[in-house]
């Protein structure tokens, strides 16, 4: 009997009290509260540098491209920009803008109470301003440091997506005649059969219709599109308005930019004589890709291009050439792009400089050389960082 006893006190037990269970309830729960507390945290902290790498990562398949496809491929920045009917400032002011918004963002930028404004009146006259009142449907009211003469360009300074962009060749496009009409005609040099001003705007016809029967236009629409420039005799230059497709006889024709009339006119051909031989070519501006999605920069973060953050503080596109270098903006220097959290100060939770080098097209991120306390600037420059020859490919 005393045996037995000896070898049920002995027996492994199979199971936890009441009280370690609850101990170990407890230590779980405050380990979970921990997790919960510190997650926020550990998430602002990382979105800065998740907003940078995406910016990085979309500049480095645009160059990648342009290499692999020997053609001028690039990034867009897409936030509203439009211009004023009027002059304003200094002092508050009501202006009317061509539009009210909107951008591809998400949601999509407009104006609205408290918006801040980018003014970019050229010749480095730039000011933000802060929508002061609650705006109409197509004016709003801030007030103005500076004057600003009619035409000034209004910019919503946070950009939030971009867009791929591809720069096509120049247009100059001959259509010889043939029975039947083919659908592609002949590159070479193309002409222009009239151009004729009226007050201050000219309109150019071009010889580019099939003669059929019966006789057909082409679709210049497809080809060129407002905002490009015309050259026309080798040496002006004209920026393109409109774009006017026609039912024949009459000819496919473009409206020059208002205020940019044709040096002199180009009378029509006689009937019966040859067309004009007046040389022409259009530079195409660039293009978004088709079917490409727009990138969107995380939640609350954006490129801020206001004066003393990025460089240039204006949304311009980023080119890359085949052979890797920066084509237009930014090709003898470098361009900067100050990212950062649009709910805090400028300087809070560590803004990031994505910087583009214009010789060797090389992109790298750098931290702001700021005080985090106050965002003053250390040694009065915020870019030291970006000067560093080993990332600029030097």
């Amino acid at each position: 009997m005393n045996q037995h006893r000896r070898k049920a006190a002995v027996s492994p037990r199979t199971g936890f009290t009441l009280i370690e269970m609850l101990v170990v309830i407890g230590i779980v729960i405050v380990l979970a509260t921990l997790a919960v507390l510190a997650a926020p945290r550990f998430s602002e902290s990382q979105k800065i540098s998740l907003a940078a790498s995406q910016v990085q990562g979309v500049l480095a398949i645009a160059k990648q491209r342009a290499y692999r496809d020997k053609l001028v491929y690039g990034v867009r920045p897409l936030t509203l920009q439009t211009t004023s009917a009027a002059a304003a400032g200094p002092g508050p002011a009501t202006v009317f803008p061509g539009s009210m918004g909107s951008s591809n963002n998400d949601p999509p930028d407009d104006i609205h109470l408290g918006s801040t404004l980018l003014i970019d009146a050229g010749t480095g006259s730039q000011e933000l301003v802060v929508v002061t009142g609650t705006p109409s449907p197509n004016s709003f009211t801030a007030n103005f440091m500076k004057a600003h003469a009619k035409g000034f360009t209004i910019i919503d300074p946070f950009v939030r997506a971009f867009a791929y962009i591809v720069q096509p060749d120049d247009f100059s496009l001959s259509i010889l005649p043939t029975n039947p009409p083919t659908p592609t005609g002949t590159i070479g040099p193309g002409t222009i059969n009239a151009g004729i001003t009226v007050g201050t705007t000219s309109v150019v016809q071009f010889n580019l219709q099939y003669p059929g029967p019966p006789a057909t236009n082409f679709d210049l629409s497809t080809e060129v599109l407002p905002g490009d420039l015309l050259v026309v005799r080798g040496t002006e230059v004209h920026e393109i308005f409109s774009v006017t497709v026609p039912a024949p006889p009459a000819l496919p024709s473009v409206t020059l930019l208002p205020g940019s009339p044709l040096a002199s006119d180009i009378p029509p051909a006689p009937p019966g004589s040859p067309p004009n031989v007046v040389p022409y070519r259009i530079i195409r501006r660039p293009r978004t890709l088709t079917g490409e999605p727009i990138v969107k920069l995380p939640a609350d973060t954006a490129v801020d291009l206001s004066p003393l953050r990025s460089q240039p503080s204006a949304p311009v596109d980023v080119l890359f050439a085949p052979w890797g270098g920066l084509v237009g903006a930014g090709n003898q220097g470098k361009i900067i792009w100050w990212v950062r959290d649009i709910e805090k100060q400028f300087f809070e939770g560590g803004p990031t400089l994505v910087t583009v080098y214009g010789r060797t097209g090389a992109v790298a991120a750098h931290l702001a050389n700021l005080d985090p306390a106050t965002g003053a600037a250390y040694n009065n420059n915020y870019y030291q960082f970006t000067q560093d020859g080993r990332n600029s490919g030097m």
